[in-house]
């Protein structure tokens, strides 16, 4: 599956894990800023839940007409752009409408290629941000650094970066390694002051595209 770059490096930190996949769905589905989906083909999606299926019409109305997208990232996140204006239902037909400029600004700003396994396999939505993540880069790169406060700030998580480190990080690469892909991280120090830690550098040992 196909999933936009910049849905995955932009979208709100604070949407719920259902809201996120939703929206993965529908853009992945819709290929014109408006399209007319049945039913059917939205609720058979591989990575559709029984939740979403459930509350489709709660869930879509959080989405609809909320800036959800973000300008930019840094120790907090700046929500700027609407990305549905509209999530409606016609009997076994819904329509989806995108804001066109926002729609385009995503599909111009490529794709990264995601295993549809993974929304099984890490099912806290902070394991699926990161992973989410690590796929838009290791498998043309060889490693990426991200700063401590943005990583804090797009997985959501105000915490102590060690329990960010022993708690998120370390089980995620972890599961990682089990699936046979190896990433590494590393601490990097403040350089005037070694008791805090700046960033983490993601390392794999060579690229996978």
């Amino acid at each position: 599956m196909n999933v936009p770059t910049r849905l995955i490096t932009r979208i709100s930190p604070k949407l719920n894990k259902s809201e996120l996949i939703l929206s993965i769905i529908l853009l992945d589905i819709c290929k014109e800023p408006e399209c007319k989906i049945g039913k059917a083909d939205i609720y058979k999606h591989p990575i559709m839940t029984s939740t979403i299926q459930d509350h489709f019409l709660v869930v879509s109305k959080q989405l609809v007409c909320k800036k959800i997208i973000c300008d930019k990232y840094h120790d907090k996140a700046e929500e700027k752009y609407v990305l549905f204006e509209e999530i409606t239902r016609d009997g076994l037909v819904y329509n989806i409408k995108f804001n066109k400029e926002t729609f385009n600004m995503l599909k111009r700003g490529g794709s990264t290629t995601v295993d549809e396994t993974i929304f099984s396999i890490f099912t806290a939505l902070s394991e699926l941000r990161l992973v989410l993540w690590l796929h838009t880069w290791f498998f043309e790169e060889t490693e990426r650094q991200i700063e401590t406060k943005l990583l804090k700030t797009y997985l959501n998580k105000p915490i102590s970066t060690k329990e960010l480190n022993d708690v998120y990080i370390n089980p995620i690469l972890t599961k990682f390694m089990k699936m046979g892909l190896l990433v590494n991280v590393e601490k990097i120090y403040d350089k005037n002051d070694n008791r805090y830690i700046t960033s983490f550098l993601f390392k794999t040992p060579q690229k996978r595209g």
